[in-house]
């Protein structure tokens, strides 16, 4: 989980190095949220969250939900920066 996390955020600062971050700038911001999400559902996945109370159970679904959103923003993202370097 975390692997994937640190490529989609490395992404958009790899493409600003190769000078093709401003022509899809919103689609790359879609990857790097995408990435964020992935930390978060990692975070969920590796804390203990008994100590403050909330079940083991619950953590489950969370790291579940984070990790669909983060798919979807990261395929989202990668699909309009293939339509806006294809378009030019």
């Amino acid at each position: 989980m975390i692997y994937l996390a640190i490529a989609a955020l490395l992404a958009p600062a790899l493409a600003e190095m190769a000078k093709i971050r401003a022509k899809a700038d919103k689609a790359f911001t879609w990857v790097a949220v995408g990435g964020v999400l992935f930390v978060l559902s990692a975070s969920f996945a590796l804390v203990d969250l008994s100590i403050v109370g909330i079940a083991a159970s619950m953590t489950a679904p969370l790291v579940s939900l984070f990790s669909i959103i983060g798919l979807v923003a990261v395929l989202v993202g990668s699909l309009m920066v293939s339509i806006a370097l294809l378009k030019e």
